[in-house]
């Protein structure tokens, strides 16, 4: 809150609060929840600016905030496109959600990405 919800600062804490997410108090979480938007608000894409709309959705994935999740790793996929982790962490959202029509193409994207991927295939097989 001191910098004012600096995406940029985020980013720098965002590997250390992933750390900690776990044994974190239920009130911090919720509080933090409800300033992504301010972080995500504060991001400027040019192309060499880190992700921090990828970052944001893994902070919703670690604290099983799947649809949360899923809505900033889609607006991550608008600026930086797709890759393996962007296409295993949306289509293991929607698994979790029990949405597991949704997550197929996502699986299957992200196989093309690595296809020998074990927890690809394991989710493939599931779904």
């Amino acid at each position: 809150a001191l910098t004012q919800w600096d995406s940029a600062i985020f980013e720098l804490a965002c590997d250390r609060l992933s750390d900690v997410v776990e044994d974190t108090d239920v009130d911090v979480l919720k509080y933090l929840s409800r300033h992504m938007q301010d972080i995500a608000d504060n991001f400027y894409y040019i192309p060499s600016a880190t992700d921090v709309l990828f970052s944001i959705g893994v902070f919703f994935q670690e604290t099983e905030e799947y649809a949360e999740a899923i809505r900033y790793y889609e607006q991550s996929e608008q600026y930086y496109g797709d890759n393996f982790e962007l296409s295993f962490n949306l289509g293991y959202c929607w698994f979790e959600l029990g949405e597991r029509e949704k997550a197929k193409p996502y699986l299957l994207r992200a196989k093309g990405f690595q296809p020998q991927s074990r927890e690809v295939i394991t989710y493939l097989k599931q779904v």
